[in-house]
């Protein structure tokens, strides 16, 4: 094998009479058997990845077709029985696309009558709703295995160090995890079972930054798990400190892109690469950064992944489309083809030999385009950091939202005053960037709040 699992140890199980050598539970065990597996299946190439996902899906396809009443009226709309035909590539692609409204609008003929007994008990998933249409189904333990064993994935494919202390800041219940923060004596269930861990703190996002730092100042972790934009804000204040993170080793960010500049920035502070992932609760792991490039695999054992353009025709490498992913797993709730509103730009074979198909980049949701004034949108370029700084030094956050098509509000969070030459310096360069002479209106915050989840936006246009 090309990609060796680390020799860390494994779980204790002295209990069932075996220190050395270790004998994981049935729950480790088969954790481990997955990953044995993904050892494997990760340098298939890309026409038997296809085929076996096909395999899959028709196995999907004929249970939704037995057990859900959505599907079996789509399924006949577009003239397709699963039962009577093996389904490829091109009956597969006259299925329409699901949207985040048909969902709602089906509630219960989405759930399927019964699942097999192999996939556990059923649990309720909700999205976050950062679009204002959060969307309710089932999932079943066999995902849960699944979101659980990419996890696990993601810590060897980067080999990090799992004795190692893991800090994470990020969104929890209402008053869970606040200041100063909680505890736990393993990483989580995704390496629990499996493997022995160091610990894991965790504090809720919502806890002001000076908080965040002193927090970690005293944990001095090894890893640090949190959005971008935070991770942004977090590199920003021990940039302008004396205060050091000794023992960092690693950056993991999740729920937001991550710009090509916080990797720069992270870079020159730390030394350290961030390594990204690309996830949503609809269907779990959609992609993993590459071990050894920033562009990502999809993760293609987990999700059928296809990036369309605006017919709907598969997007060529380099090219960017709209995402579309069919669960492989969920028998409870089948998610297939369903239009998350996220956009990527397809890549092409990853030189790491992996057979696993890439993305590019992750360029963002709908609302994260700007809107042309003379037609057409196009994700925004807003030049790089070094350029803000030859302005001004002063700023520490900042949010850019487009009003209308002449219209554009710049939110700036400042360490002090800033002058009026230099807010129509900033106004001139942004402009440059975006490619017209938008009407920009500069307004100063204390703190620029985030969505509903703790995610935040550099970018939001309220006319998509």
């Amino acid at each position: 094998m090309k990609n060796k699992i680390l020799p860390v140890p494994f779980a204790d199980s002295s209990a069932l009479g075996n220190i050395f050598p270790a004998i994981p539970d049935q729950f480790g065990a088969a954790k481990l058997s997955a990953q044995l597996q993904f050892e494997s299946t990760q340098w298939w190439q890309p026409e038997k990845l296809h085929t076996s996902q096909f395999d899959q899906l028709n196995n999907v396809m004929k249970h939704a077709w037995q057990e859900v009443p959505f599907y079996k009226g789509r399924f006949q709309a577009a003239g397709i029985n699963p039962e009577t035909t093996k389904i490829d590539q091109n009956i597969f692609s006259k299925i329409p696309l699901l949207t985040r409204q048909e969902i709602q609008a089906a509630g219960d003929s989405m759930i399927a009558k019964t699942i097999p007994k192999e996939h556990g008990g059923r649990h309720k998933i909700q999205t976050s709703g950062s679009t204002g249409r959060a969307v309710q189904f089932q999932g079943t333990q066999m995902v849960t295995f699944f979101w659980q064993s990419f996890t696990l994935r993601d810590h060897l494919w980067h080999k990090r160090d799992l004795g190692g202390k893991l800090a994470a800041i990020r969104w929890a219940g209402e008053n869970e995890g606040l200041y100063p923060g909680k505890s736990r004596e393993n990483w989580g269930t995704a390496a629990e079972h499996a493997y022995q861990t160091g610990p894991a703190y965790f504090l809720h996002i919502k806890t002001e930054t000076s908080k965040q730092v002193e927090w970690l100042l005293n944990i001095q972790p090894q890893y640090l798990l949190t959005f971008p934009s935070q991770l942004s804000v977090l590199a920003d204040n021990f940039n302008y400190s004396d205060s050091k993170l000794e023992n960092l080793k690693g950056l993991i960010a999740v729920g937001e892109t991550v710009s090509d500049e916080l990797r720069v920035k992270c870079r020159n502070l730390w030394g350290l690469e961030i390594n990204d992932c690309y996830t949503c609760e609809e269907v779990g792991y959609i992609a993993l950064q590459c071990p050894e490039h920033n562009h990502y695999h999809i993760q293609s054992e987990n999700v059928f992944v296809e990036v369309v353009n605006d017919k709907d025709e598969p997007c060529k490498p380099g090219e960017t489309g709209r995402v579309l992913v069919t669960s492989l797993n969920n028998f409870a709730t089948p998610i297939i083809r369903y239009e998350l509103g996220d956009y990527a730009e397809v890549g092409e074979p990853c030189p790491c030999g992996r057979g696993l198909p890439v993305l590019k980049k992750i360029k963002g949701r709908s609302r994260n385009r700007l809107a042309l004034p003379g037609g057409g949108h196009t994700f925004p370029y807003f030049g790089n950091q070094e350029e803000y700084l030859a302005i001004t030094t002063a700023i520490r956050q900042y949010q850019i939202i487009q009003e209308s098509l002449q219209d554009i509000e710049v939110k700036l969070v400042v360490a002090e005053d800033i002058t009026v030459k230099q807010e129509n310096d900033l106004k001139q360069l942004l402009n440059k960037h975006l490619g017209f002479d938008f009407n920009i209106r500069i307004t100063y915050l204390e703190q620029i709040p985030k969505g509903p989840t703790g995610k935040y936006e550099e970018f939001i246009s309220r006319i998509i």
